[in-house]
């Protein structure tokens, strides 16, 4: 089946193409039909309006007479919407050139459907790669700008989480970062050291289940996936949960799963490094979608049938924004550090004017004291001198020569 929308347009002969229609249904994944060229026309304004935040291709099959009405709408549309347009006849004809953005004209009374089927197979993979590669640089340019701009590094650990889910259609996702067991900061394993160090549990997201996790620590073993991806320093991929080989050192914890009814099959853990090679932590991807859009009813019989496996595409992505969450988390240390260092310079400016203060009020102190002395001794002496003269006098006065 071709993972497309289709829209076709055909006249009020539709039985003339009912057999060029019946195979479009049969290979298509979803196709709505019109006889009304308003109709479709609205229709496709609106599937484009829908389709901003996760692009999918489109396929628009237009009756060759029906197109010459609407062509000029047809190619504004076509600009606002990267999609693929087939017009059909049941008779041969030569596009011109003005056509050129018509991708093939198919007469329905005779034509190779095998070959035209895998044409616009190809035709649409394209397209959806270079619309996913268009999505996947503005994700990451989103994220760069954000990373100069926002402080607050559990923000940008929840964005890369949306991305990640994003742009590797996982149903959840989950980061774990590596904490020190005394003072509970993030911290870093360096040279295979995790001593004294715990994974924290930090940001989680389900997109078919609504869930609210509590943040827990975790100790540090090659027994999970997560701890083996931190431990190792190596990117681990899981293909099914439940049928890992014996031989393997880690295993899946199926607690969660048995608590709320998940089932998980496909992972990915990617670990988070510094540009010295120190791991930060681990973001883990669960299930990955083979429909992006769909969300996964895991009561259903079915469900593990909408799951498939990540592939090496994935391992990329995810090298590139574990990175982008390295530089938020080096980011967050070396703003915790200038902001230690900071404080302490802070405390010892404090400490010093205090201490100037109590110097000055000493100096002060020690100032007027030493005036005092200066100005009160010689007055006193003067006034001792001159109270022994008047005595003396009243002495010398009164003959009594033996006291003075």
């Amino acid at each position: 089946m071709l993972n497309a929308t289709a829209f076709l347009l055909a006249g009020s002969n539709v039985c003339e193409y009912q057999k060029f229609i019946d195979l479009l249904r049969t290979n298509i994944v979803q196709i709505n039909t019109y006889s009304d060229s308003d109709a479709l026309l609205s229709s496709i304004n609106s599937f484009s309006l829908k389709n901003t935040k996760n692009p999918s291709t489109a396929v628009i099959f237009i009756e060759y007479t029906l197109f010459r009405d609407i062509s000029s709408d047809i190619k504004v549309l076509l600009e606002k919407l990267d999609c693929i347009l087939v017009l059909f006849g049941s008779n041969d004809l030569e596009l011109n050139t003005d056509l050129d953005i018509v991708f093939e004209y198919i007469n329905t009374k005779h034509f190779n459907s095998a070959f035209f089927i895998n044409k616009l197979k190809r035709e649409i993979d394209s397209k959806s790669e270079i619309s996913f590669l268009r999505n996947e640089a503005k994700e990451f340019y989103e994220i760069g700008k954000s990373l100069s701009s926002e402080k607050d590094t559990v923000k940008l650990l929840d964005m890369i989480v949306t991305s990640s889910l994003k742009l590797t259609s996982s149903d959840a996702a989950t980061i774990y970062l590596v904490i020190d067991k005394d003072t509970y900061n993030w911290t870093s394993i360096k040279n295979n050291d995790y001593r004294y160090k715990s994974l924290k549990f930090v940001i989680a997201k389900n997109l078919s289940m609504d869930i609210n996790l509590e943040t827990f620590i975790s100790p540090i073993t090659k027994e999970s996936i997560f701890g083996y991806t931190v431990i190792t320093g190596e990117t681990v991929r899981v293909d099914d949960a439940y049928n890992l080989s014996p031989e393997l050192d880690y295993r899946h914890n199926n607690s969660f799963d048995l608590h709320t009814g998940y089932v998980t099959k496909s992972i990915l853990a990617t670990p988070i490094k510094d540009h010295q090679g120190s791991t930060l932590g681990v973001i883990q991807l669960i299930n990955k979608r083979k429909f992006p859009d769909e969300k996964i009813d895991y009561k259903s019989e079915d469900a593990l049938s909408k799951i498939t496996s990540y592939d090496y595409k994935d391992e990329l992505i995810m090298n590139s924004l574990a990175g982008h969450a390295a530089v938020a988390l080096e980011n967050n240390h070396l703003y915790r550090e200038m902001k230690n260092l900071l404080d302490g310079y802070k405390r010892q400016n404090s400490e010093l004017e205090a201490l100037s203060k109590k110097i000055l009020i000493a100096h002060e102190e020690e100032r007027k004291r030493i005036a005092r002395e200066i100005h009160d001794g010689p007055a006193q002496s003067v006034v001792n001198l001159s109270l022994r003269v008047e005595l003396a006098k009243k002495l010398l006065q009164n003959s009594m020569y033996d006291k003075c």
